[in-house]
């Protein structure tokens, strides 16, 4: 392990842990040190560092293709860790959507909603507004999933069966391994690795 430079905290920039169950990607606003290595923390600066910018990219990175991209990559961990470093995420395919296109503020709004929801879901003080948060943080990132299987050319059959690979993923160790082997050749399956580039 070891601490990044203070230079590095100065811009806006995105964090996720190293290992994790599933995508956990955050703006780190209040630019808290750490310390990077495979049991720390990941950071990425954008080259364009407008925050509309960095929230686009957050929307991506906290999206299923990712989580299904990195499953895909990563080996598997005891626990149902994965590893989210850049070995793994540098050879993600970001969804053809430059900063002129519509769908790149409608990624950056749902993923402020869904950031500021979750930013609110610790301090609810009653059942009906945690369900209220929660309700708002699966609405926007469903929005966000819709714009980027779009984007990706991915159709309606193509995520249905990323959310089944990802639910039975976060099945126990033993029963995850046995549907990882039932559905690694299936031919849905193939087809979207292919469009993802990842054949």
């Amino acid at each position: 392990m070891y601490r990044e430079p203070d230079e590095s905290f100065e811009n806006l920039h995105i964090v996720s842990p190293c290992l994790a169950s599933k995508c956990q990607f955050a703006t780190n606003d209040e630019k808290y040190r750490f310390v990077t290595g495979t049991a720390g923390v990941l950071g990425i600066i954008p080259k364009d560092d407008s925050r509309m910018h960095c929230l686009y990219l957050l929307g991506v990175l906290n999206s299923s293709v990712t989580e299904f991209f990195i499953k895909r990559r990563s080996p598997r961990f005891a626990g149902g860790f994965y590893k989210f470093t850049a070995p793994y995420l540098k050879e993600l395919p970001l969804p053809p959507i430059d900063s002129a296109m519509k769908e790149h503020n409608s990624i950056a709004k749902h993923a402020e909603t869904v950031l500021e929801a979750l930013q609110e879901l610790p301090k609810a003080k009653s059942t009906l507004a945690r369900t209220t948060f929660e309700r708002t943080i699966e609405a926007g990132q469903r929005k966000i999933d819709e714009i980027i299987f779009a984007s990706y050319g991915l159709s309606a059959e193509d995520a249905s069966v990323i959310g089944e690979v990802l639910a039975a993923d976060s099945l126990p160790d033993a029963e995850s391994k046995q549907m990882d082997t039932d559905t690694e050749d299936a031919t849905p399956t193939k087809r979207i690795q292919a469009k993802l580039a990842l054949e």
